[in-house]
């Protein structure tokens, strides 16, 4: 718990014949741009002011509070609390996770997060969480939902009154969050064009995607009869991340044992890791896999290695991304960890 001792709220305090008493669902098709409308629970008698059709998140613009819901009257639920309800929409044309970008957008807006969930969804982790705002003492329910290079910010926000560890005090943000739904959705789980990449080696196969903006570059370290591939994440002719794939010719090696060539080639360019932490282990399919990561530094800049251990028809594969690490540059660690994640959900390793 924090030190205002606010946890988050996952469920309604009121009975469901209250919830169903008060609230209401609002549908939201004029006053925003086509493929922004949407639905949403809010309390009855509640009113609602829109930005206009013609204003949309852009890259000189990417975030744009397209909605504003407010008490109606003085007897409306919430107006004891100065309550409303926030639908903004952000331009956000890269793969990465809603929950990841809140960490940093609440910050920039005064909120200290105080607790939060990831949701999982095809379109990345979804980040679920309550926020404190020490300038103003108002307690934020926050939920992100994605859709293709459009994100958008649910933020139901009440005056805390002195006690912001109340639960009931996050009730209205959080049934505006659990209701809200896209009612023109693209359908689009990335927020950029993907390539679906596949390397062979004598037997198998092994393919995943990664954003086109990710560049092949002349892999080494090829194992006889297998296949690797190497690609670079450039920003300004600098990398800003960097992931390499491994599949073993033969099923009389291991991953642990691919990712180790590929550790020691870190370690002779001057990396400095630490032992492995794990992080994810399961399987999909006939896939089964581990997920570790090294902290370590290289020429004293902090550096993340995310690494992929995966077994699928005897066959290992081993897939790494460099990063920068979380505190060293935290945008470019969102983006490699979402491309990791997706190098992951999307693997398929077959039989040729």
């Amino acid at each position: 718990m924090n030190d205002l001792g606010i946890e988050l709220l996952t469920q309604p305090v009121s009975t469901k014949e209250l919830i169903e008493a008060t609230y209401m669902e609002a549908v939201v098709r004029e006053g925003v741009f086509p493929s922004a409308a949407f639905k949403i629970a809010v309390p009855k008698l509640w009113q609602v002011e829109t930005i206009g059709a013609d204003v949309f998140p852009d890259p000189n613009t990417p975030a744009v509070p397209i909605a504003r819901f407010t008490p109606g009257r003085t007897s409306a639920h919430g107006a004891d609390m100065d309550a409303k309800v926030v639908v903004y929409s952000v331009f956000l044309p890269r793969v990465l996770n809603g929950s990841d970008w809140l960490r940093a957008f609440a910050p920039s807006q005064g909120l200290k997060l105080v607790g939060m969930r990831e949701l999982p969804t095809a379109y990345g982790l979804m980040g679920d969480a309550v926020a404190y705002a020490p300038s103003t003492g108002r307690v934020h329910r926050l939920l992100t939902v994605k859709d293709g290079d459009l994100l958008f910010l649910i933020d139901g926000s009440v005056h805390a009154q002195g006690n912001p560890s109340a639960p009931g005090l996050q009730e209205i943000g959080l049934m505006a969050a659990m209701r809200f739904t896209l009612l023109s959705p693209s359908g689009q789980h990335y927020a950029e064009p993907m390539n679906a990449l596949e390397i062979r080696a004598k037997s198998h196969s092994a393919s995943f995607l990664v954003p086109a903006s990710w560049d092949p570059v002349q892999p080494v370290d090829t194992p006889p009869d297998g296949a690797a591939v190497h690609l670079l994440h450039l920003q300004d002719e600098v990398s800003a991340g960097s992931l390499s794939a491994v599949l073993a010719g033969s099923g009389n090696t291991t991953a642990e044992e691919l990712e180790a060539v590929f550790l020691a080639k870190l370690r002779r360019q001057g990396f400095q890791l630490s032992e492995a932490e794990p992080i994810l282990h399961g399987s999909r399919g006939d896939i089964n896999f581990n997920v570790v990561q090294y902290r370590g530094f290289l020429r004293d800049q902090e550096r993340i290695v995310l690494s992929l251990r995966a077994h699928a028809n005897a066959m290992p594969f081993s897939g790494q991304i460099v990063s920068a690490s979380d505190e060293a540059n935290f945008e470019q660690w969102a983006i490699n960890r979402r491309v990791f994640e997706i190098m992951l959900e999307t693997l398929d390793i077959s039989m040729l």
